[in-house]
């Protein structure tokens, strides 16, 4: 898992270095979604190195239970939040809040946009790898087309943006309450599942545009 995470953060910098340093806004998110489909495409054609379209089948015999990846998963995002909650509370945090506000304003007084940018894309990669990691080893069974698609791009955003964007545990509540509502969905409304989790996600955005957890600032 450490190394997942560690490969993870290597390649988001060596992605990040020309990306972030030409595109911003809506243009970086294009061209990181432009190079994830030539990453999939080369897994796809990677033959027996990625396992191709089937991708990679991993070992499940030595596990009796699933309560490790339960305690295992627990004890990472706890722990994940909590360095979140530190890294807001400190100056790194603070410089990186300045450069999301206003990035001329944060230059202006010293701060290196690229490289703050940088460290944060990263840091990113490497919680996503580690997580990665643990969702692997759940399935025992990791594929191209199972990773790497549009839903582990939107999901994240959405949990974000419903929970409260900017706040330490608005991504937490953001994941339970969608995870609540898809699985409720689709064990009692299988037909209807996605029409009736799209129609929820809809009516967060229009009556809390910010958030739940910014309901109180409005």
């Amino acid at each position: 898992m450490i190394l997942s995470g560690l490969v993870a953060g290597i390649a988001a910098i060596m992605i990040g270095i020309p990306l972030l340093s030409k595109l911003r806004g809506d243009y970086f998110a294009l061209g990181t979604l432009g190079f994830g489909e030539i990453i999939r495409v080369a897994f796809v054609k990677g033959g027996q190195f990625t396992g191709g379209p089937f991708g990679i089948i991993m070992p499940s015999g030595v596990y009796e239970t699933l309560r490790p990846h339960y305690w295992v998963g627990l004890v990472l995002a706890a722990g994940l939040t909590f360095l979140i909650f530190r890294i807001r509370k400190s100056n790194f945090g603070l410089a990186l809040i300045s450069v999301r506000d206003d990035e001329l304003a944060a230059s202006a007084h010293g701060i290196n946009i690229l490289k703050f940018k940088l460290i944060a894309f990263a840091l990113g990669a490497v919680f996503t790898g580690i997580a990665g990691s643990l969702y692997g080893h759940y399935l025992f069974h990791v594929s191209p087309d199972g990773f790497l698609n549009l839903n582990w791009t939107l999901y994240p955003i959405l949990m974000a943006v419903i929970g409260g964007s900017g706040t330490v545990l608005g991504p937490v509540v953001g994941a339970l309450v969608m995870t609540a509502v898809f699985t409720l969905a689709s064990v009692s409304y299988p037909e209807i599942h996605p029409i009736l989790s799209g129609a929820v996600i809809i009516l967060v955005m229009l009556f809390m545009p910010n958030g739940i957890m910014r309901l109180h600032h409005r």
